[in-house]
């Protein structure tokens, strides 16, 4: 298996960087200075509907993975248990 990574400085970056990648995963930061998580999702998500989205956020409460999971988000991590439980979830979306 190669793994490829890049680095997206703006929303129109992730988006370029997907369309042409097609990545299998995307990890997303929920709020950047100038990106939002959650509309660059649905943007990633149209360019490149089979890759699966990840949000990273400080805000890992059950309440936020619920209204958040859905139609373009497929995973989220809480910043304090991103190394403890990323390899989980990468797995578990590359197996699919």
């Amino acid at each position: 298996m190669n793994l490829l990574v890049f680095e997206a400085d703006s929303e129109t970056s992730a988006v370029r960087n997907a369309l042409k990648e097609q990545p299998d995963i995307v990890l997303l930061e929920l709020r950047l200075p100038q990106m939002n998580g959650i509309k660059t999702s649905k943007l990633v998500k149209k360019v490149s509907p089979d890759s699966k989205i990840i949000i990273v956020s400080m805000f890992d409460t059950e309440h936020f993975q619920k209204k958040f999971l859905g139609e373009h988000i497929d995973d989220l991590i809480g910043k304090s248990e991103f190394d403890e439980k990323l390899f989980h979830i990468l797995r578990k979306h590359l197996k699919k």
